[in-house]
């Protein structure tokens, strides 16, 4: 065998190597799937101080448009997205998106001008009440939380965040729970929340300063009971045909109790207005008791709520009896004629 035959089976020996290595490699160690899509996280900059954001999305899912080669040099950590807010105005509006990559990857992506709505508002402060909201019952039976005598320290809070919540925010509430105070007991911090005008909690974007105030329930020693008849009270009335045939209280006396001088002012109990505005029907109301200060249900929560039971009924209506009508005075004279 000449020199020439040999070196070209040596090439071919290698080159077959060299294939047998790889696919060898390639089983071991396959090539990881190229992805098709990234979904990047959008970040804002730039945002002038007296501006923040209200809300805006958060996310945008993006596509490599560059060859396979150039794909498999991306890497999910060398990605980012922002929108520059540095001229943003107040409204919602769509921002451009940037992609930033810090790999190897020449590609392009799809869209090529991707867009991000925002909304943006002016930063405004207010001043606000915070209200004492218990939870809980006393531990001991004497012990009397009276309401519109607590307070909180401070008694106002300075709450911070964009204009159009801001404006929205009437109160805030601190909770004390009643199964851990005492007369002369401060409990500890408590927390501020703020509801909106609606009663449903805040935006976190709105702070409170303090965020935390002291709670001073008033507590006091009430051992003195009394039952006392409940006097329901009603507004409107049923419509023209209908008429209140009976009311009906259940139970008709409840026991409060209270601080000595409340509880001996009170002669009886009263409900807040029951409405029977164009009631045509029997119906049970739930009443709700008009309690004085320092002056409570025994026990706060009874098992049995106060119902008013308003029994209604058609007005009776008595027929008429129709008298004949008179004759005309033509036919008068027709019969005086005819005799």
């Amino acid at each position: 065998m000449n020199t020439m035959s040999k070196f070209s089976l040596m090439v071919l020996s290698f080159v077959l190597s060299l294939i047998l290595w790889v696919y060898v490699q390639v089983q071991e160690k396959p090539l990881p799937e190229l992805k098709s899509s990234y979904t990047l996280d959008i970040a804002s900059k730039g945002l002038p101080d007296n501006l923040v954001v209200v809300s805006q999305q958060h996310a945008i899912t993006i596509f490599p448009t560059g060859s396979l080669a150039d794909r498999s040099l991306i890497q999910d950590d060398d990605l980012s997205a922002y929108v520059d807010l540095s001229r943003a105005k107040v409204g919602q509006f769509s921002y451009p998106v940037r992609i930033q990559n810090k790999g190897d990857y020449p590609g392009g992506w799809s869209p090529k001008s991707p867009m991000a709505t925002v909304r943006i508002d002016t930063i405004s402060s207010a001043t606000v009440p915070v209200d004492v909201v218990p939870s809980g019952v006393p531990q001991d039976r004497d012990y009397l939380f009276v309401q519109e005598r607590s307070y909180t320290e401070p008694r106002y809070v300075t709450i911070t965040g964009p204009t159009s919540d801001v404006k929205d925010v009437k109160t805030g509430w601190a909770l004390v729970d009643l199964s851990t105070v005492s007369p002369g007991l401060t409990p500890p911090p408590a927390k501020v929340f703020l509801n909106l005008s609606d009663g449903s909690p805040a935006p976190g974007s709105i702070k409170a300063d303090p965020p935390s105030v002291l709670v001073h329930p008033d507590i006091v020693v009430s051992p003195l009971t009394r039952n006392l008849h409940v006097l329901p009270d009603f507004k409107g009335v049923p419509p023209p045909g209908y008429t209140i045939k009976s009311v009906e209280v259940t139970p008709e006396d409840v026991e409060v109790r209270g601080q000595s001088d409340a509880i001996i002012a009170v002669s009886f109990l009263r409900t807040e207005p029951i409405d029977l505005t164009g009631l045509m029907e029997t119906k049970t109301f739930t009443a709700v008791p008009i309690l004085p200060t320092a002056v409570i249900l025994s026990p706060p929560a009874p098992a049995q709520p106060i119902s008013v039971k308003v029994t209604i009924e058609p007005t009776a209506t008595k027929t008429a009896t129709k008298s004949p009508a008179p004759k005309p005075a033509s036919e008068k004279r027709r019969r005086r004629h005819h005799r």
